[in-house]
C-alpha cells in the first residue's frame, strides 16, 4: 500500500510536465522520411526544431517572436494561406497551411519549404492527421 502512496505523486508530476509541454505547442507535424517539425513557445522565444521524434533535434533555432516573418490569412484564388518564416542565415524554413476555400470539406494542408539564397531546396509536405495545432495560434 505505501508503495503506491509514493508513486501517485511521482505519476501526477509527469502528467503536470507533460501537460505543460503541450500547452507551449504552437505546431508540430510529420514527414514521409521519418522527421517532424515542430514550433513551440519557450519563456519568450519561439524555437524551431527540426529532426526526428523522440532524438536530440537535427536543428533548433530560437527567435523573437518579431524576428519573424508571419503571413495570415492571405488569400489567392480559392485558397487561404498562412505561413511562417524563420531566417538562419542564407536559409529560410518556410511553414505554409493551406485551405481550399471553396471546396465542400475545408481540410488544411500544410507544408516545409526550405530555401537557400531564395531558391527552394525542397518542400515538404506534412502527413495527413498528424498535423498538431496551427500557425496562427502563435498569436495565442
Amino acid at each position: 500500500m505505501r508503495k503506491n502512496l509514493l508513486t501517485a505523486p511521482v505519476f501526477l508530476l509527469v502528467a503536470l510536465t507533460f501537460n505543460v509541454s503541450a500547452n507551449d505547442i504552437i505546431f508540430r507535424c510529420k514527414f514521409e522520411n521519418d522527421k517532424q517539425v515542430s514550433l513551440y513557445k519557450k519563456d519568450n522565444e519561439i524555437i524551431y526544431s527540426f529532426g526526428r521524434a523522440g532524438s536530440k533535434s537535427d536543428l533548433e533555432l530560437k527567435r523573437k517572436k518579431d524576428q519573424l516573418s508571419l503571413n495570415f490569412e492571405n488569400s489567392s484564388g480559392r485558397y487561404i494561406t498562412n505561413s511562417i518564416e524563420i531566417k538562419n542565415g542564407i536559409y529560410d524554413y518556410q511553414l505554409t497551411t493551406s485551405v481550399d476555400r471553396i471546396a465542400d470539406e475545408q481540410i488544411p494542408s500544410t507544408s516545409l519549404t526550405v530555401k537557400k539564397n531564395n531558391k527552394t531546396l525542397t518542400t515538404l509536405p506534412c502527413i495527413k492527421n498528424s498535423e498538431e495545432g496551427s500557425l496562427i495560434s502563435i498569436n495565442d
